[in-house]
């Protein structure tokens, strides 16, 4: 969660140019965070909750014009926690 001053980093963009507004990423997205205006089609998806995106990319890959991009922000990129400390396991 981002401090109050801090800007929050958005990870989905959509690109206005070759969006069909079709309504397949905010139907998709699991955590909600996208939000499309019903039989609206002037207005673009708005990803309302970007700091709570999991990264999934399951609405960069519903979409029928590949107008969405999942950018990973650079402390995700560039993890250097090994996977065993990721998931939590304990080797015996």
């Amino acid at each position: 969660m981002a401090k109050q001053n801090e800007a929050v980093f958005n990870p989905i963009r959509i690109n206005a140019d070759t969006c069909v507004r079709c309504d397949l990423c905010d139907w998709i997205c699991p955590g909600d965070l996208i939000y499309k205006e019903a039989d609206n089609k002037e207005k673009l998806p708005v990803v309302a909750y970007p700091d709570e995106c999991w990264y999934c990319g399951l609405c960069q890959s519903i979409c029928p014009t590949n107008a969405i991009t999942v950018i990973f922000p650079e402390c995700m990129i560039h993890n250097k926690t090994d996977v065993v400390t990721l998931l939590g396991k304990v080797l015996e």
